[in-house]
């Protein structure tokens, strides 16, 4: 087994998100025989294996999918059988519920307002427990957890919020 470390500081990291950075070099690490990507720089080390973090998007991948292919199978696929969903509206009522067929059906549905292209903003991962951060635009900020349940990666739970609820620098808004 091959591991690569990279030192982040040497790369610039102002122009895109660092989840896509360190997508990009975990694909170079590979691409140069890793198994395994150490990253330095950011004032901690992270680490995380490359098939971890395939997995992981694909399972992201599949949540999207649900959504751009109307298909609810996607979904089933993507959450495990007991998870739940949390998300605060507009007006910041809270909202939760065991996440099952009838929700996935009812965001399957074509509501004509075309596809949706999120942005995986990061992904973080230890062991057997991982949290995607996702963008949504104008729109929501979702926060995914996902546990590798008998090697297969699965979202447990999926708390979002109104991004007009969301004070952060890349808006520049604050509620």
């Amino acid at each position: 087994m091959m591991v690569i470390y990279l030192d982040i500081a040497d790369y610039d990291l102002t122009n895109e998100s660092l989840s896509q950075h360190l997508g990009l070099l975990l694909w170079e690490a590979a691409a140069n025989g890793g198994s395994k990507a150490y990253f330095t720089g950011l004032g901690c080390e992270m680490h995380m294996s490359l098939s971890d973090y395939d997995e992981i998007v694909r399972t992201i991948q599949l949540y999207i999918d649900g959504f751009n292919k109307h298909d609810a199978s996607k979904f089933r696929e993507a959450f495990h059988k007991d998870a739940w969903i949390f998300y605060f509206e507009k007006d910041g009522k809270l909202n939760h519920w065991l996440l099952g067929d009838k929700t996935f059906q009812e965001w399957a549905t074509d509501d004509g307002s075309g596809a949706i292209q999120p942005r995986i903003i990061s992904v973080n991962q230890r062991g057997d427990v991982a949290n995607v951060l996702l963008g949504f635009g104008d729109e929501w900020v979702d926060f995914h957890n996902l546990a590798r349940i008998d090697g297969v990666w699965k979202i447990t739970n999926k708390t979002a919020t109104h991004s007009s609820r969301v004070s952060d620098s890349w808006t520049g808004r604050r509620q």
